[in-house]
């Protein structure tokens, strides 16, 4: 007999390619690490702008972008616009410490979505994996 696994505690088992766009290294170094421990690949851009750039290049290869609302050259909301405008639908979820109703609704307005409240905890982390796992599983209508 199988054990079905808790959505709340189970583990990630779809390998995503996470585009991570964060200016911080030390974010960047934290975040790649518990993205690839749970089996992601993760591409790292410093800025909205560069994120784009990647985009461009190749948006069909990402499954989920992690922007950072705060950066320089281009920050995270003038960035997902930009890339809605172009667009591009990969999923879009912000990264930041504002995580109040409020900016939730911007981040919503400006193409996001999701967010995802730094410091990244383990939990809310893995619950949002599942979330685009799903997504990548289910077949495309055409």
């Amino acid at each position: 007999m199988k054990n079905k696994l808790n959505k709340k505690t189970a583990k990630p088992t779809i390998s995503l390619n996470i585009l991570l766009a964060e200016d911080s290294p030390t974010n960047q170094l934290v975040a790649k690490l518990m993205l690839e421990r749970r089996g992601h690949k993760v591409t790292i851009s410093n800025h909205g702008e560069e994120a784009i750039s990647k985009l461009l290049q190749c948006h069909k290869s990402f499954d989920l972008v992690l922007m950072d609302i705060s950066m320089p050259v281009l920050d995270g909301l003038e960035a997902t616009k930009y890339i809605r405008k172009l667009n591009i639908d990969t999923p879009i979820v912000a990264l930041t410490a504002n995580a109040m109703q409020s900016d939730q609704f911007l981040y919503n307005q400006a193409g996001m979505n999701g967010f995802l409240a730094k410091p990244i905890r383990p939990e809310e982390l893995d619950l949002m994996l599942i979330k685009y796992q799903d997504l990548k599983q289910e077949p495309k209508h055409q």
